[in-house]
């Protein structure tokens, strides 16, 4: 039993128990003789116990094959070569590695100083690499700086401490700690840095040429004299004449949601938001408005000499001479018309007034209301433009 196998008793001991035969020596085998076949049936009972188990165990003694084993008693040991007692002893100290629980290889992972400071010295590395994004730059300082107060024994910190510190000088919290910690365990074990999908360009449909210029297409002649929302892109997607256009450039996409459509407003350059004022152009630059204008400037300085003029105090100038017209009698003078007009709406109204405290406010209408335009001709001389005694 010394040797850590399980021994069933010999052809001749098991004569001499049966036959009853000799004196104390006798008994004493008979004795032996039971106490091994008693070890032997509780053995096997656990061997049946312990036959799923996977893996193996460090013992001192060490396993031996069956061929050492004559008598064939240890049957139940795992695939290693490991004995029943091999097993026993493992689960009887804790400190069999093939029955740790992922918890439990973590654990064993943040006691390996050496693992972790081969980590930290790769890990500060790769974050100085300068073609490394920014994003992921952030987290292997991170995760270099959460080994590096992990291993500090002056700062004293649990893994879990010094996580927390850094996620919290990076503005993160619990979550951004335990991604770390995972991340810092799986890179030790695979050798993978963390990944993000940010800045990664998909594939779109509208990256074909043809696609996309019939899309565009179909979507201006949509909005025309109207507006244009996501739920119509997704109907024009759907018709007929954009699936051809798909069908012949070996795509097939026989309908989109209305996030995909407003993806795809924005990279034909649409934009949402209230319409723009736009400003009126006269062109009055144009080298024919130019023209125009030098002649009509000309010809009001020939308008202007037959005015009757007043000074800034409306004291009235010195008449013109005037000018003849044909088939009438005298001088004439012009007279400048000019054209005002004002247009007023019904709750246009004072919006600030004295109010007493204790009056009740009642509603009020809403917009502007009816409106009303007023127009009129002025002249300097006479005032309003009269017909009589109506107003022109």
């Amino acid at each position: 039993m010394g040797d850590g196998r399980v021994h069933t008793p010999s052809a001749a001991l098991r004569a001499r128990a049966s036959s009853g035969s000799g004196g104390q020596s006798g008994f004493e085998s008979e004795d032996s003789g039971m106490a091994l076949l008693q070890d032997t049936a509780g053995f096997s009972e656990l061997e049946d116990d312990l036959s799923g188990l996977d893996g193996g165990c460090d013992s001192d003694d060490g396993g031996s094959s069956r061929g050492d084993d004559p008598a064939g008693a240890s049957q139940g040991g795992t695939s290693d070569g490991l004995t029943v007692r091999d097993i026993l002893q493992a689960l009887r100290c804790g400190c069999d590695s093939t029955f740790l629980t992922p918890l439990d290889k973590a654990l064993e992972l943040w006691k390996d100083k050496e693992k972790l400071s081969n980590a930290h010295v790769t890990l500060t590395s790769k974050s100085k690499d300068l073609r490394v994004d920014t994003l992921l730059q952030a987290w292997l300082t991170g995760m270099a700086g959460v080994l590096n107060l992990y291993l500090n024994p002056l700062a004293q910190h649990t893994w879990r401490e010094a996580s927390l510190v850094v996620a919290r000088v990076q503005g993160g919290g619990e979550k951004m700690a335990w991604k770390m910690r995972s991340w810092i365990l799986k890179f030790i074990r695979t050798s993978e840095l963390p990944s993000h999908g940010y800045a990664h360009n998909r594939w779109s449909l509208l990256e074909d040429e043809d696609v996309k210029g019939a899309v565009q297409l179909a979507i201006l002649e949509h909005a025309k004299g109207k507006s244009i929302t996501a739920a119509d892109i997704v109907d024009i997607v759907s018709t007929p004449e954009l699936q051809d256009i798909f069908s012949q450039s070996g795509i097939t996409k026989p309908g989109i949601c209305e996030r995909t459509a407003r993806h795809w407003l924005t990279r034909l350059q649409w934009q949402y938001g209230q319409p723009q004022k736009g400003m009126y152009m006269d062109g009055h630059e144009r080298k024919d408005v130019v023209k125009y204008r030098q002649a009509f400037i000309e010809r009001w300085k020939q308008y202007e000499k037959p005015f009757h003029l007043w000074d800034n105090d409306g004291n009235p100038l010195p008449l013109p001479d005037g000018f003849p017209v044909p088939g009438a009698m005298g001088r004439f003078c012009l007279i400048l018309v000019t054209h005002d007009e004002s247009t007023f709406f019904q709750n246009d109204l004072n919006k600030s007034r004295w109010s007493h405290k204790g009056v009740k406010p009642t509603p009020s209408s809403k917009g502007d209301g009816q409106s009303l335009m007023v127009s009129d001709f002025l002249t300097v001389d006479w005032g309003c433009l009269c017909d009589g005694y109506e107003y022109v």
